[in-house]
């Protein structure tokens, strides 16, 4: 049976209100309420954009992008696919941030520093050299840069226990040159050190034993792009970085690559080749909103192909893809 009981309520014509309409007002009223207070402290959208695209990047989530070197290089003139062997730089990837909240202030927590008070405290940040070392970013002069205390985003070191980054064996351009011909390995930084990643790193061939973390010789590394690291910290005490309503900000990616190591000035790929070289890079972001129980991480995973093969378009407008956290 429906009960659909009277009140003493009326409505602005003298109605009686009816009971269910009454609750049914109420709970609208209620579920409206429930979303202000959760909005109450910003809420936070994280995109991969490149050119007209973009994805939506999920707390935990991965993503795969495709790059083709070939794509940004420089074409030697009257040829079809001759092309300057210039240490070249794709910037056309960019991270957002926004806080998509129109009437609420959004706090990333800023109190952590980079190397951890107590050992294992930052997940970001791993005190192990063996066959690694630190995240680096790219500033205004292409120099490498370690990063700074209270940050409120931050590059991982590490993915799943595995380094993302790495020095080289001997503080020298020889030494991190090799690291660029690596399988899987970003240019990192020991300590505190800064370098410039086209002076003072060789791109030229480098002698490595025998070995499966390297690959032929198809120098990559990948960082973010971070003009000045004061704008991505804040030291007051209360160590909360606030954003404000219907605000976002990007943080650029630089794919830094040569077609081919050694003192060749051109690589030139025929019409038919159908194979290309491949290294996988990482980046892993970390960030922490108040509003939220957990961390806010994710991870994007590329893979940078030399060169177009025949099979394959010639442009990357279509190559960014997501995929569940494994």
């Amino acid at each position: 049976m429906e009960w659909n009981l009277g009140t003493s309520f009326k409505d602005s014509s003298g109605n009686v209100i009816m009971m269910n309409t009454l609750l049914t007002s109420l709970m609208n009223r209620i579920s409206a309420l429930e979303d202000m207070i959760s909005g109450a402290k910003g809420s936070l959208v994280v995109k991969l954009l490149k050119n007209a695209n973009e994805v939506l990047i999920d707390n935990g989530g991965v993503v795969n992008i495709t790059v083709r070197c070939e794509d940004y290089a420089d074409l030697v003139g009257g040829t079809p696919r001759t092309y300057y062997n210039n240490v070249y730089s794709a910037d056309d990837y960019y991270l957002q941030f926004e806080n998509i909240s129109t009437g609420s202030q959004l706090g990333l927590l800023s109190y952590r520093k980079y190397v951890p008070t107590v050992a294992g405290d930052n997940r970001f940040y791993n005190p192990t050299y063996a066959k690694g070392s630190l995240s680096a970013y790219v500033d205004s002069e292409d120099k490498l840069n370690q990063q700074k205390d209270n940050q409120y985003i931050w590059i991982s070191d590490t993915s799943s226990n595995k380094q993302i980054y790495n020095s080289g064996a001997t503080n020298t351009s020889a030494g991190r040159g090799k690291i660029l011909y690596s399988n899987n390995w970003n240019l990192g930084v020991y300590s505190a050190n800064t370098f410039s990643i086209f002076d003072q790193v060789d791109w030229t061939d480098v002698t490595w034993s025998s070995d499966t973390d390297y690959q032929t010789s198809f120098p990559v590394t990948v960082h973010p792009y971070i003009e000045n690291i004061s704008n991505l910290t804040y030291i007051e005490t209360n160590g909360v970085k606030l954003i404000n309503p219907s605000t976002k900000f990007t943080i650029p990616i630089k794919i830094f690559f040569k077609l081919s190591g050694g003192t060749s000035n051109t690589v030139t790929f025929s019409s038919n080749t159908s194979t290309s070289p491949y290294v996988t890079r990482k980046l892993r972001i970390f960030l922490e909103p108040e509003n939220l129980a957990r961390a806010f991480e994710f991870e994007i995973i590329f893979k940078i192909y030399r060169n177009r093969t025949y099979n394959t378009r010639t442009n990357n407008n279509n190559v960014i893809s997501n995929s569940d956290m494994s």
